[in-house]
C-alpha cells in the first residue's frame, strides 16, 4: 500500500512483475525497509509499519503516465519534486539540538528529546508554521551519570564509565532541569558529582570528539535565577491526593491543558503514567525557576534479600551477587539529595533495599528481627492455675490480635541473674512477677489486671511455647511527627515495626481497646503520644495513646444535611475539590464555649473554615470553625499573626470599607501583590501594623472564594489574591504550624 501510494501502481509497467514481490523489491530500492528486519511469512508488527512510514516521508511522490512510465510530481515551480512530507504540509529541517522552547510549540510530543541532536520536520504553512511534527534521524544519543572530574569521565548507574576526554573543553548548549539557558557550558567547568544529561556520539565507551551536543544538568538545589529546583522524598497518600487536586507535587505545580495536567510539559520516567505512582515509590520531582514541574523520576523496585557483603568501606551493598550503591552518596554533588546513610547494615543481614529512579538505595531496612516478636503483655497466670492450668501469657500480638501463650519455666527465673537485673526491676513493677522473686505475679487469672501495660520481646521454640522473653526499656514522649524521613521522637524508626494504638490510657488491659497502626498511615502526623521500646539504636515498638487514624481536614462547607440522632452529611471543598463525609452525633462545636450547637445552615455554610477530626471508621467526629471566632459565621477582627485555639496562624483579616480595616475605607483597594504576602493598598503603601513584613504564599495554596450570587463557597486562584479586594474580606492559614509564615489557605469572604 505505501508503495502504491507513492504512485507505483499497476499502470506503471515497472510494476508488472509478480505480487507481491515486485513491491516488496521496490520498497528496498526505496529505502522504505531500511532499520527494519523482514520478518518473511511473520509479515511485519506495528513497529516495522510505523518504520515502514517514516522511511517514507523523505520518498518521492509520482504517478504513471501514458507509457507506464513513472515520473516525480513537481512543485507548483515545476522544477522541484515533491517529496511525502512535503504533502502532509511539513517541511524537512536539518540536524540541530532540540530545545524546550521546540517541546513547548511541538504538535507531538517531544520533550524527553530535548537536548538531542535531531533531523526534525516543521509545519509548512498555517497557523501552526513552524512548530515540529516528527524527528528524523539522530546524530546523538544520551548518556546520563555523575560527572567523574578527576578522571574525566560519566559514571552511569549500570557501572558504564563513559570517557570524556575528548569532549572535556567543548562549550555545548546547556540545560538545566531541562530548561534552556542562555548559557554554554565546558564540563571542566563543573565541581564534580553533578548528574548530567549528555547527548553525544559514541564509540564503545569513547565520546567521540567534537560530537557533544548538549549537557543537562539535573538537580534540586535552588540557585536564584537558575532553573534548578526540586525535591526528594517517598510517596505518601496526600502527595497522589496532592497530583489529583493539586495538580501538584511537593510543592511545585504541574501545567495545566483546561482542567487536566499537561502530560507533554514534563519527562515522566520509571512509571507509564502519574496514575501508577503508588504510596511508598521514591520520587524526584525536578523543576524550573516558575515553580512548573520539568521531570519526575519514579522509584518503584523493592530488593529482598540477604548481604552478603559490604564493599567500599560501606558504600556498596551486594545482594544475590549485584552490587547497590547509595542515593545519598552518589547524587551527593548532583544535591539531589534525599536517601539513608551508610552504615545502617552488615554483611548477612536479611533487608528490604528501597531503590530510587536511577536505580540506587534511597532506603533500606533490616528485616531479620520482625515486629512480629514484640507484643503487649496483657495478663499472666500462676503454675498452679492458669490459663488453662498452665503457666501463660496473654499477648497483644502486631497485628492487633491478641493469643495466650505457654510459656517455659526457665524464662522467668533467667531474670535472676546478675545482667538482667534492670530488666527484673522493669518486670516487677509491671507485675509480671511478684515484687519478691522472678516467678508469675500469683494473682489468679481473671482476678485482677497487671498493674501496667509493658512492650515484650518474645520467642517461641518449634512448639510455639514462649521460651525467651524481654523486658526491654520503656520510653514514651508526647507531641511527637513521625517524618517522611523515618524519625520520631529523635528516635529512628523501623518502618515494618509493631505499631499499636490504645483508646485513652496504656493502662487498659482489654483488647477491645488496641487496634494496629499502618506505618504508611503515620508518615507526617503530628501530635503523637506514646510508649516505645528501641532495638539498638532504633525504633521497633510504639504504642500510641488516643490517635484519631485519619488526617485532619480543613476545607469550606457547601452543604449541610441532617441524617438522625444530631448526624449529619456534609459536603465540603478540600484542596479545592467536592468531597462528602458522614458525622458521628452532634459534630459542631462552638470554639469559645467548647459547646456542641445545632448548626443553623446559612451560618455554618459561611464560617471561613473548618478542621475536621475522624474517628477510626472514617467519620467526622468533630468540626472546629478553624478562625478566632466565638460565634459562628460572625467576622472578628483578627490581630496579625495572632495564634487561635489550633496554634495556627492567621494573618490579618482585611476589610475595606468595613470595620476591620488597615488604611482609609474611601480610598484604598487592597490587593496582594506577587507571590509574596505583603498587602499593599492602591498607593503603594504596605498594610503592615506590626511590621513584620512579607508573609509567603504557599506554592500550592488553595484558595476560596465565597460567591454572593449562588451564597456558597467556590474554589478561586492565586490569580483572586492579586485582584482588587475592595470590601472583601480575607483569611490568610498556616496549617503547618513550623512557624515559618508560608500560608497554604486563602479564603476570600
Amino acid at each position: 500500500m505505501i508503495v502504491r501510494a507513492l504512485g507505483y501502481t499497476k499502470d506503471c509497467k515497472e510494476m508488472n512483475g509478480t505480487w507481491p514481490a515486485i513491491y516488496v523489491q521496490k520498497a528496498r530500492v526505496l529505502d522504505i525497509t531500511e532499520g527494519v528486519q523482514e520478518g518473511g511469512s511473520l509479515g511485519a508488527n506495528r513497529g516495522d509499519i510505523s518504520m515502514y512510514l517514516f522511511n517514507t516521508l523523505r520518498a518521492g511522490m509520482g504517478y504513471a503516465d501514458a507509457d507506464g512510465k513513472w515520473l516525480p510530481k513537481k512543485a507548483k515551480n515545476g522544477t522541484t519534486n515533491v517529496l511525502v512530507i512535503q504533502n502532509l504540509n511539513a517541511v524537512g529541517k536539518n540536524a540541530a539540538v532540540i530545545t524546550n522552547s521546540d517541546a513547548d510549540g511541538a504538535i507531538v510530543n517531544i520533550r524527553p528529546y530535548v537536548g538531542a541532536k535531531a533531523e526534525y520536520f516543521t509545519v509548512r504553512q498555517g497557523s501552526n508554521k513552524g512548530d515540529i511534527v516528527a524527528l528524523g534521524d539522530f546524530d546523538t544519543e544520551f548518556i546520563s551519570g555523575t560527572l567523574n572530574l578527576a578522571d574525566k569521565e560519566l559514571n552511569a548507574v549500570d557501572g558504564t564509565d563513559y570517557d570524556l576526554s575528548n569532549v572535556w573543553a567543548d562549550t555545548p548548549m546547556y540545560f538545566q532541569n531541562g530548561k534552556d539557558s542562555t548559557l554554554t557550558k565546558a564540563l571542566n567547568t563543573f565541581a564534580g558529582g553533578e548528574y548530567l544529561q549528555l547527548a553525544v556520539e559514541l564509540s564503545g565507551t569513547d565520546v567521540k570528539s567534537n560530537s557533544l551536543a548538549s549537557i543537562n544538568e539535573w538537580s534540586v538545589a535552588s540557585t536564584a535565577g537558575q532553573n534548578n529546583q526540586g525535591t526528594a522524598d517517598t510517596i505518601g497518600s496526600g502527595d497522589l491526593q496532592d497530583i489529583k487536586n493539586g495538580p501538584s507535587l511537593f510543592g511545585f505545580d504541574f501545567e495545566e491543558d483546561g482542567d487536566a495536567i499537561d502530560e507533554t510539559s514534563f519527562v515522566l520516567e520509571g512509571v507509564d503514567s502519574l496514575d501508577d505512582i503508588k504510596e511508598g515509590n521514591v520520587v524526584y520531582v525536578f523543576a524550573g525557576s516558575n515553580d512548573k514541574i520539568t521531570k519526575v523520576v519514579v522509584g518503584t523496585e523493592v530488593v529482598t534479600g540477604k548481604i552478603k557483603m559490604i564493599k567500599s568501606s560501606g558504600k556498596k551493598v551486594v545482594i544475590d551477587g549485584k552490587t547497590y550503591k547509595y542515593a545519598s552518596q552518589e547524587l551527593s554533588g548532583a544535591k539531589i539529595g534525599g536517601g539513608i546513610a551508610t552504615g545502617k547494615c552488615s554483611a548477612g543481614d536479611d533487608v528490604e533495599l528501597t531503590l530510587d529512579g536511577f536505580g540506587y538505595i534511597y532506603d533500606l531496612d533490616t528485616t531479620s528481627n520482625t515486629a512480629d516478636d514484640y507484643a503487649v503483655a496483657l495478663e499472666v497466670a500462676t503454675k498452679m492455675g492458669g490459663i488453662g492450668g498452665n503457666s501463660e501469657i496473654k499477648l497483644l500480638l502486631a497485628d492487633g490480635s491478641n493469643k495466650v501463650f505457654k510459656v517455659d519455666s526457665d524464662v522467668f527465673a533467667d531474670l535472676s541473674l546478675p545482667a538482667r537485673a534492670a530488666e527484673l526491676a522493669r518486670a516487677q513493677a509491671a507485675s509480671l512477677v511478684n515484687a519478691g522473686g522472678t516467678d508469675f505475679n500469683p494473682v489468679a487469672y481473671g482476678a485482677a489486671p497487671l498493674v501496667n501495660r509493658v512492650i515484650v520481646k518474645y520467642g517461641v521454640d518449634s512448639d510455639g511455647v514462649i521460651d525467651s522473653l524481654e523486658i526491654p526499656v520503656q520510653k514514651s514522649a508526647t507531641n511527637g511527627k513521625l517524618a517522611k524521613n523515618g524519625y520520631l521522637f529523635s528516635e529512628e524508626v523501623k518502618k515494618n515495626m509493631m505499631i499499636l494504638n490504645v483508646e485513652d490510657s496504656f493502662a487498659s488491659d482489654d483488647e477491645d481497646d488496641y487496634s494496629a497502626v499502618k506505618y504508611d498511615n503515620l508518615v507526617g502526623e503530628d501530635g503523637l503520644n506514646g510508649s516505645y521500646v528501641l532495638d539498638g539504636t532504633e525504633m521497633a515498638a510504639l504504642v500510641l495513646i488516643d490517635w484519631s487514624t485519619t488526617d485532619d481536614v480543613y476545607g469550606v462547607l457547601t452543604d449541610v444535611a441532617s441524617l438522625e440522632d444530631d448526624k449529619y452529611e456534609i459536603t465540603m471543598l478540600v484542596n479545592g475539590r467536592e468531597k462528602t463525609f458522614n458525622t458521628v452525633e452532634k459534630p459542631f462545636m462552638d470554639t469559645a464555649t467548647g459547646q456542641w450547637v445545632t448548626p443553623n445552615n446559612a451560618a455554618v455554610l459561611k464560617s471561613y473554615l473548618y478542621k475536621l477530626t475522624f474517628n477510626k471508621s472514617g467519620d467526622v467526629k468533630q468540626m472546629l470553625e478553624a478562625t478566632p471566632t466565638s460565634q459562628f459565621g460572625l467576622p472578628v477582627v483578627v490581630a496579625p499573626a495572632k495564634q487561635n485555639t489550633f496554634g495556627y496562624d492567621f494573618v490579618q483579616q482585611i476589610t475595606v470599607g468595613g470595620a476591620a480595616k488597615y488604611g482609609d475605607a474611601t480610598t484604598d483597594d487592597y490587593y496582594i501583590d506577587g507571590n509574596t504576602f505583603t498587602i499593599t493598598n492602591a498607593n503603594g503603601a504596605i498594610a503592615d501594623p506590626e511590621g513584620t513584613g512579607a508573609y509567603a504564599i504557599a506554592k500550592n495554596c488553595t484558595v476560596y472564594r465565597w460567591n454572593t450570587t449562588d451564597l456558597e463557597f467556590e474554589r478561586g486562584t492565586q490569580t483572586d489574591l492579586k485582584k482588587y479586594l475592595k470590601g472583601k474580606v480575607v483569611y490568610f492559614v498556616d496549617t503547618v504550624d513550623d512557624d515559618n509564615n508560608v500560608y497554604d489557605i486563602a479564603v476570600i469572604q
